[in-house]
């Protein structure tokens, strides 16, 4: 019975390794060298890894959540710094195949020497 526990325990403590660093690649900034970049780079791996630290005691999260969290938090403190992060998205566009809208054309003036009807 106390190896059963242990080994419930050893299973535990394994998800609850923090992650080591970002899981997304980042670039720098337009107008940013590649120092201000390392250093900012630093700065928002600290910062990533505090928003993931568990106070002793909490339940520990999964490695795929954990990972998800600091990137997020990474990706945000790099944005805020002026970076190029990586982002999900697609075209907002049309779909394919769709009708176009129809053209807001300006009315056409009345033709020269056209005569006008009566009042």
């Amino acid at each position: 019975m106390r190896w059963v526990s242990l080994g419930a325990l050893c299973a535990v403590a394994a998800c609850a390794v923090a992650p080591t660093g970002p899981g997304v690649a980042a670039l720098p900034g337009t107008g940013k060298t590649l120092e201000q970049f390392q250093m900012d780079d630093s700065e928002c791996q600290r910062y990533a890894g505090k928003q993931v630290a568990q106070p002793p005691g909490a339940v520990a999260s999964s490695m795929y959540d954990s990972q998800r969290r600091y990137d997020f938090a990474y990706i945000q403190c790099l944005y805020s710094k002026g970076h190029k992060v990586p982002v999900s998205g697609a075209y907002t566009g049309a779909p394919a195949g769709s009708i176009p809208p129809p053209s807001q054309a300006a009315p056409s003036a009345p033709e020269q020497g056209a005569a006008s009807a009566p009042k």
